[in-house]
């Protein structure tokens, strides 16, 4: 028996998950209830080793007996050495603690939302003249946005429970999209914390949601039953249905709060890509499919592009209340989008930035990607997804509307639509095949890019994470093995710190609540820095190459190491920065047209840069060169000898 019970306990969580399908029922078509029985059995199936249901079945059924079935349940839980290297990487890349609040705090702010829809849907069904029900084509009561945050509250208690459970438990499926351990024995479980964490998070905030979405569906079921909602009879029923909800409830509720976690399960094509990838182990390069994808369709859920995803139109299909709920998401998420524009056209709200990097390097000290202003400090949003995918959607969308011509406004379609794909593939959990995509379609550019981060990424975040909070200043990383000595305390120090267009080093950003996933930037009081921001001047970083001696073609082109280049950048930026500083403090520079400026900002720069050349490069390594280039020259004058 024992043996019986170790050999079946990944089928048995198997037939859990199928099981939490069928509860689901009772919320589904009979086709959509299909689909989503296929989907969730290739989900899990496809983790194992590749084999499709129609496999699993045929082989069952050649088993045979009872321990042929034990046999074989043992046999297809068998993690390879692959699985467990894949299983620790993806620990460490949980493992960090912004990691994990960027989770909880990205989820809450997406959750807090569910107020405002609750009520612009009530507001919806009661202008198409329907009555509060669970009926296809009722709506929504005005209670509902109350209802739902009193029950999320009053779920704190079962979420901290289920957290807890979740914790000590080895089932670590949801955004971690682990299906079965694979580390085995008492490592495993120390190297498994972080993804059993993620999925303590998740269980709390889902758990809470579930309980203010079952108090909604309560308060629709006792309108349906005709009650009065200022009776105690009323309170009493609510209650009742709290407790003990029908299956139907239960079923929407589930679904709802795993909607809202982004654990929703995928379709045909979203469980495709999850079975291409295990099969030809590239995880290394998408570690992660469930959660960028559903969040993704969200972020198109709250914008104009709402009527691609599957699910949206689905809701439209079905009418009454779930019509009402996506017109309101529609329409809020639109709104988001236009009072971002609004202040992004003001400046109080940044975008991804100008697509010259020498623009945005000329705003160091300034200015903040992907944040908003408050004050004199700017606040990032980037990393509270989707809300924040949202808002830098609409940033960029102001920032290219701004430098559009009138000609170019016609094309307005195509604008939505990159800039939609782009704030698609900016998300975390797609960084890897961003990365690897532009370091295919230009090695020379972003390969190197692409090799350190995956390099960096070989030390787990409870490291590399605290490691880079607790440097004052940022570190340049030129080669793999400085990616991961950049994530090692001690070691982090020995690199070259990263200079600024004025030489100065850049300062780590502090964090909110110090471990949030949102970083502050001051403005800074330099008026060399306000007046370069503010004339957009692009600054260029410092060369790889410089050029010795006078008509010396390619052969005077000589590698500057990396720590001549922190000096060329030392020297020229404080060399400019002086320069300057008197210049845009001397009586009637205010007076002086901004296109003088520019041109007065370029001569100070070049020249600054001529002296940095000069002095970033030792005497004794410039002599040797230039001894090597006048024996180069002298041999290629030379006659060929004849033998």
């Amino acid at each position: 028996l024992k043996d019986t019970t170790e050999g079946s306990g990944e089928i048995n969580r198997m037939l859990e998950a199928i099981g939490t399908g069928v509860l689901k029922q009772a919320a589904r078509t009979p086709a959509e209830e299909q689909a989503f029985m296929k989907a969730k059995l290739d989900e899990i199936m496809q983790n194992y080793k590749g084999h499709s249901v129609l496999d699993i079945a045929k082989l069952h059924k050649e088993v045979g007996n009872l321990k042929g079935s034990v046999k074989f349940a043992q046999e297809l839980s068998k993690a390879t050495k692959w699985e467990m290297v894949v299983e620790a990487w993806k620990a460490g890349l949980l493992s960090g603690p912004v990691t994990h609040t960027t989770n909880l705090v990205g989820t809450g702010a997406f959750q807090g939302m569910r107020g405002p829809v609750d009520a612009l849907a009530a507001i919806i069904g009661m202008a198409r003249g329907a009555s509060p029900g669970l009926g296809a084509r009722d709506r929504a009561s005005m209670s509902e946005a109350v209802a739902r945050i009193t029950g999320m509250l009053g779920g704190i208690q079962d979420g901290l429970k289920a957290a807890g459970a979740a914790l000590s438990s080895e089932e670590v499926t949801g955004k971690t999209e682990s299906y079965r351990t694979a580390i085995p024995g008492k490592a495993g479980h120390i190297i498994r914390l972080p993804l059993r964490m993620m999925g303590a998070e998740d269980a709390l905030v889902s758990t809470m949601y579930m309980r203010g979405e079952l108090r909604t569906l309560a308060i629709r079921q006792a309108f349906d039953e005709n009650m009065n909602p200022g009776t105690r009879e009323f309170v009493q029923r609510v209650d009742a249905l709290m407790d003990h909800p029908t299956p139907q409830m239960q079923a929407i509720a589930d679904a709802a709060a795993a909607r809202m976690t982004f654990n929703a399960p995928l379709g045909e094509k979203g469980v495709a890509l999850q079975s291409f990838v295990n099969k030809w182990n590239l995880q290394w390069m998408i570690p992660f499919i469930r959660t960028p994808i559903n969040i993704a369709k969200e972020l198109a859920r709250m914008s104009p592009f709402a009527p691609i995803v599957g699910e949206w139109r689905a809701a439209i299909r079905r009418g009454g209340v779930e019509r009402d709920r996506a017109l309101a998401e529609l329409t809020i998420g639109t709104g988001i989008m236009a009072v971002t524009m609004a202040y992004a056209f003001q400046g109080n709200i940044s975008g991804a930035g100008s697509p010259d990097p020498g623009k945005n390097r000329g705003k160091a000290g300034v200015w903040q990607p992907y944040s908003v202003l408050v004050g004199d400090r700017w606040y990032e949003y980037a990393r509270i997804q989707p809300t924040g995918t949202l808002m830098g959607l609409a940033a960029d969308i102001a920032a290219v509307w701004d430098h559009m011509t009138d000609e170019e406004k016609d094309k307005v379609p195509k604008m939505l639509a990159v800039a939609f794909s782009n704030a698609v593939t900016n998300q975390t959990f797609l960084a890897g095949i961003t990365n690897f995509v532009n370091a295919t379609s230009d090695p020379t550019r972003f390969g190197p890019r692409f090799i350190q981060g995956l390099a960096g990424s070989l030390v787990p975040n409870i490291i590399g994470q605290p490691t880079a909070m607790a440097d004052p200043v940022v570190r340049e990383v030129n080669s793999a093995l400085d990616a991961i000595q950049a994530r090692i305390p001690g070691m982090r120090t020995e690199l070259l710190p990263k200079r600024d267009w004025l030489g100065e080093p850049v300062k780590t950003k502090e964090r909110m609540a110090a471990v949030m996933p949102v970083r502050e930037q001051p403005v800074s009081d330099d008026k060399v820095r306000l007046e370069a921001a503010r004339l957009d001047i692009s600054m260029a970083a410092a060369p790889k190459k410089t050029h010795i001696g006078k008509g010396t073609g390619k052969l005077g082109d000589v590698e500057l190491t990396p720590e001549e280049r922190d000096k060329f950048e030392q020297v020229g930026g404080k060399m400019a920065h002086e320069i300057l500083t008197n210049i845009v403090n001397a009586p009637g520079y205010d007076q002086i047209p901004d296109l003088i400026k520019r041109k007065i900002f370029g001569k100070v720069l070049t020249a600054s840069h001529r002296v940095a050349a000069i002095q970033a490069m030792p005497m004794e390594k410039r002599l040797d060169y230039l001894q090597t280039i006048t024996e180069k020259v002298q041999a290629e004058l030379q006659p060929g000898e004849t033998e």
